[in-house]
């Protein structure tokens, strides 16, 4: 866990580049931002005041300099952390402020749901802190995915049932549905790492076949 959180910090202080730009770019609570705004991440926080205030007029070198609290500080009550980077801080009122972004979560792979926690650590002090709750539900978005892959393992399934001219590039495509069939039945059990692995076996397969296409 150190060891993520130390390569975390290794990219933390590119975020302020980002700090300062307006609000109205991004409104969308705890969440990654557009293109421009890569790896920034900003959440709501109702009655949250920080030492490090966020202005239209900030300066960046300005800024940086008034952060004080280490990323090892902010992660200090959190063992179980699985991520943590500076970001930004909004209250009800409109008001922006720099602070580390500290989340936990719990999540049950069978129900796809869960808790996501967001610890909100003040960047000039480590003892003015927040917790916003976000309830994770991915029931939708999983069944959408394996629903796609059922649609394309049944095509697939199809195809094989007539033999090619190539029996070498047939063999190869009962390959290519076995671990499409894998991958699908991972996203459903929400085997992250299992997921990884098949798909850089998907692309390896796909290589294959379009080389063999084209022999």
């Amino acid at each position: 866990m150190k060891s993520k959180l130390a390569m975390t910090a290794m990219i933390a202080f590119a975020t302020i580049a980002v700090l300062t730009m307006p609000l109205a770019m991004a409104e969308m609570g705890e969440d990654k931002t557009n293109h421009n705004k890569k790896h920034h991440t900003q959440v709501d926080v109702t009655d949250f005041v920080g030492e490090i205030q966020i202005t239209e007029d900030t300066n960046r070198q300005e800024l940086k300099e008034q952060i004080t609290v280490t990323l090892s500080e902010a992660t200090a009550s959190f063992p179980d952390a699985k991520k943590a980077k500076l970001g930004s801080a909004i209250n009800e009122n409109g008001e922006k402020f720099v602070v580390w972004l500290v989340v936990e979560s719990n999540y049950d792979r069978e129900t796809h749901t869960g808790t996501k926690y967001i610890h909100v650590i003040d960047a000039a002090d480590s003892s003015n802190s927040a917790t916003v709750t976000k309830e994770i539900d991915n029931t939708d978005r999983i069944q959408k995915k394996t629903d796609r892959l059922d649609q394309k393992i049944n095509k697939i399934t199809e195809r094989l049932t007539t033999s090619s001219d190539n029996p070498e590039r047939d063999v190869l495509k009962a390959e290519f549905l076995g671990v499409l069939t894998q991958l699908r039945n991972a996203i459903a059990d929400g085997e992250i790492d299992t997921t990884k692995e098949l798909k850089e076996q998907l692309k390896d397969l796909r290589v294959q076949l379009k080389e063999m296409k084209g022999d």
